[in-house]
């Protein structure tokens, strides 16, 4: 009995070109979703894909299976991306790229070494070669799949819909399993997110439309020739004949789920692609005839995202297409940003895979957020921004020659050939979406969608791919001997790429020590071990490394500032390392601390109130750098400026304003102050007024915190400090968000404080009775006489005598009263003394022999006469 293997070489479509590509393929489907999150599996990837190109080399040049002449496009592609690696990665002294405007930092910092370096094109070069790297895995899809055919791909396109099914079938796992960490893969984190064997849920949304386009190919390709029409084909027959095709019943019974998958997700971009894409595979797949069915598949899609608007609480198209065109969405935000650096560094661009230190030297501060955004969000302006006028030219050449051939192949389509239309437009649509998807994300940097895009594009040129030359038969010898010197060369080339991701893998996992030793020219770890050997204070460990690492990639402010240090160190504390480090943007802490110092010294209180929004911003400030700055509040020119960053409304304004200052004088000072300029700009809020009062009523300034709580703007219900008549506003406010001023509910074992209630609320009470517990308080500012509280209490569990109220002044431990609370009215009587400008009022549980519980309201305070 033949084995499976002679099974495979007898139907003459499994040789080994075909074989190592659908394995290539099926790694890049598994694996391929991580981006920069997964450096080890991009260069396995890479590795495959290398192997791959190499293999389809040896069975062209040994005419074991020769490439179309069509080849010839995708092989300059090549070269023209080599030659522009090459271009960006050699070191060349008085470059041309050396006056462009965006490189007059670079050229600064390299004047530090008083001499005239040469340093390549590229400002991170160990990012160039990954960049480079990358494109090994779709290059070496593509030359296979251009030697393919019909039914090789249609097993690429059965592998496509395998992986689909099993990123399907993960999604579901995250979603069955509440979404627990071990199935978030490339980030360690818990993330509530569908994404698949994704690290990000837009990219999985991606992959979903062209999954469904997948198997739309799969079926033209399954296609059969036309036969003659027998009388009595019905419609019902044919509908029939085409759902016993796995395609389509692939298609019909797996694509409602995968689409709901996408509808389920958070990722707009994904919903969208894949309400495009539904239509086009139902086209390709039925093929209608006439155009009423035309326009019925294209109306369906549409038609289901109603229906799930409708039913489903979790979609809600028109909040995503607001959000999408939202102003504040942070891709259209950082648009002007991305063409003002574009144009700085314009003709020559700064590198492949040098987008991340480019942006980050001209990031915008109004939109600094912790986390960077290391992509464009664009892939043609970061194309453009990472490659110039080369770079723009070569996609240019590459996407004139496709366009051209494939209107070309559609308009010479006839027979047998016409069928091949609705596959051609079925790549063609991947492409497209690709391609508009790419206007706001980043897709085709992920391997597993550029190795399915690159299956698409060679399906686009599938006409010319039966014309090719068949050579003579090569002899074993020869053979034998050009695989062996391919195998040696792909091995040492392997090695060097899988040391050139294991230190991008190193250096993600702080190990910058390692990157370096495994990749010596990795730029941002050598930058990151000269900042470490600032520790050790020796600047002659400091600057070659350095040196080094400007050299490799020079937008580091980290490797920079060490510099600074060491000059500092070698006697030079107005050395310029200082202020070439503060240009290189707003993520380095020490740096913007150092900044930030010296505008205070020489009064440059704007640009000082920008370092401290920046470190505030990227929260890589000093532990006690915030009470710092509410000390600096009390300086009336740095106070102005603060105020001004402070009305942009940063992230960090409202956690700051509510935590409020310390206990010190100068401290409390400038919260006043900056309270009261904050009111006047009519933009402050009860939360952000709360640390400051709190700060105030500790530090017995009683009269400051009275008058700023009183000029806060109150609710309509409110009826003033004294007589308010209870709990009016609403539940959740009550829990640390208000000011003292106002009834703060406690938490806590053993007791439970909550409002009830909507149109007369109340307060409810509860206590187990094993302890003596602070259920709620209240601060106060009643004047020095005598006073009154009077409430109504209602048992609703237990006794009421449980409960107990206390008054206490601002400070002191002596109660101006403590009562017992009945069932039903209660009024107690208290004089507040005139050492006590502010008083806290106290609902406490006592320790007694049961559960209570009781429910409290119309608490009014009053000054009694006399």
């Amino acid at each position: 009995m033949p084995s499976m293997i002679q099974k495979l070489r007898a139907s003459g479509q499994w040789d080994s070109v075909h074989l190592i590509a659908v394995v290539t393929l099926a790694a890049a489907l598994l694996l391929g979703g991580g981006g920069a999150a997964g450096p080890l599996n991009n260069g396995i990837l890479a590795s495959l894909g290398l192997f791959l190109l190499l293999t389809v080399l040896w069975a062209h040049f040994t005419n074991r299976r020769c490439l179309p002449n069509i080849a010839i496009w995708p092989a300059l592609l090549m070269l023209g991306l080599l030659a522009l690696g090459l271009f960006q990665l050699t070191p060349v002294a008085n470059a041309p790229w050396a006056n462009t405007p965006g490189r007059e930092i670079e050229t600064a910092l390299l004047a530090l070494f008083g001499e005239n370096v040469a340093r390549p094109l590229s400002i991170d070069t160990a990012a160039t070669k990954r960049a480079l790297a990358g494109f090994l895995l779709p290059f070496g899809l593509l030359m296979a799949a251009m030697g393919s055919t019909k039914t090789q791909f249609r097993h690429f396109f059965v592998t496509i819909f395998a992986g689909l099914m099993i990123h399907a079938a993960w999604a579901i796992m995250q979603i069955a399993l509440g979404y627990p960490e071990h199935l978030s893969i490339y980030d360690g984190r818990r993330v509530l997110e569908i994404t698949g064997l994704f690290a990000n849920p837009n990219h999985f949304g991606t992959f979903i439309a062209l999954g469904i386009l997948a198997i739309a190919a799969w079926n033209v390709l399954s296609s059969k020739g036309s036969r003659s029409r027998r009388r009595g084909n019905s419609a019902r027959t044919k509908l029939k004949a085409k759902l016993n095709q796995p395609s389509i019943l692939a298609l019909v019974l797996c694509g409602p789920l995968i689409a709901l998958l996408a509808l389920l997700g958070s990722s707009r971009a994904g919903l969208i692609l894949v309400t495009i894409a539904i239509p086009v595979a139902l086209l390709a797949a039925f093929r209608p005839k006439s155009s009423k069915m035309v326009i019925s598949f294209l109306l369906l899609a549409p038609i289901v995202l109603v229906i799930f608007d409708l039913l489903s609480p979790q979609i809600d198209l028109a909040s995503t297409a607001t959000r999408l065109w939202d102003p504040e969405n942070i891709r259209l935000a950082i648009l002007p940003d991305l063409l003002y650096v574009t144009e700085s560094f314009w003709p020559w661009g700064v590198g492949l895979g040098g987008f991340d230190g480019a942006f980050r030297a001209n990031e915008n501060l109004d939109f600094l957020i912790p986390f960077y955004i290391n992509h464009a969000h664009n892939d043609w302006i970061e194309w453009t921004l990472e490659t110039g006028i080369p770079g723009v030219a070569l996609m240019g050449a590459f996407l004139l020659v496709t366009i051209g051939l494939v209107i070309k192949a559609l308009r010479n389509a006839s027979g047998e050939g016409s069928k091949l239309r609705h596959a051609m437009l079925v790549a063609a649509a991947a492409l497209l979406l690709a391609g508009l998807h790419s206007l706001i994300d980043y897709p085709v940097r992920m391997a597993t969608i550029n190795a399915v895009l690159a299956i698409f594009l060679a399906l686009l040129w599938l006409p010319w791919l039966a014309a090719r030359d068949q050579g003579e038969p090569v002899s074993m010898k020869k053979r034998v001997g050009f695989g062996i010197v391919l195998l040696v060369i792909g091995l040492a080339m392997a090695s060097q790429l899988i040391r050139l991701y294991a230190a991008q893998a190193a250096f993600l996992d702080r190990r910058a020590a390692a990157a370096v030793a495994l990749d010596p020219n990795h730029g941002t770890a050598l930058a990151a071990v000269a900042a470490r050997a600032t520790q050790g204070r020796d600047s002659a460990q400091i600057i070659p490394v350095a040196r080094k690492a400007l050299i490799e990639r020079p937008y580091s402010a980290n490797a920079v500032r060490a510099i600074a240090i060491a000059l500092e160190l070698d006697g030079d504390p107005n050395n310029p390392a200082w202020p070439l480090a503060a240009a290189l943007g707003w993520r380095d802490g020490p740096t913007q601390l150092w900044a930030f110092g010296q505008a205070l010294e020489v009064g440059q209180f704007d640009i000082a109130a920008l370092r401290a929004d920046a470190l505030m911003r990227t929260q890589d400030q000093p532990e006690d750098f915030e009470q710092v700055l509410w000390q600096l509040a009390s300086i009336p020119e740095f106070r102005e400026k603060l105020v001004d960053r402070l009305e942009l409304d940063p992230f960090w304004r409202k956690r700051w304003l509510s935590a409020g200052p310390g206990q010190t004088g100068q401290a409390i000072d400038g919260s006043v102050a900056l309270m009261d300029d904050l009111r006047a700009n009519g933009k402050l809020s009860r939360e952000e007024m709360r640390g400051s009062l709190r700060a105030m009523v500790q530090t017995q300034r009683f009269a400051d915190a009275q008058r700023l709580y009183d000029e806060l703007p109150k609710t309509p219900s409110h009826k003033g400090l004294v007589d308010d008549n209870g709990f009016e506003y609403q539940a959740d406010l009550y829990k640390g968000k208000l000011t003292p001023f106002d009834w703060n509910l406690r938490e806590g074992g053993g007791f439970l404080s909550q409002v009830e209630g909507s149109a007369d609320q109340n307060l409810y009470l509860e206590t187990d009775g094993r302890g003596n517990y602070v259920l709620v308080d209240r601060t106060l500012s009643l004047d020095a006489g005598p006073h009154s509280v009077s409430l109504i209490v209602e048992d609703s569990d237990g006794d009421a005598s449980a409960f107990s109220v206390a008054m206490v002044c601002v400070g002191e431990e002596d109660r101006l009263m403590l009562e017992r609370l009945d069932d039903g009215a209660n009024t107690i009587e208290f004089t507040v003394p005139q050492a006590c400008p502010a008083q806290v009022f106290l609902i406490l549980g006592r320790i007694s022999d049961r559960y209570s519980g009781i429910s409290v309201d119309d608490v009014v305070f009053r000054r009694n006469e006399g």
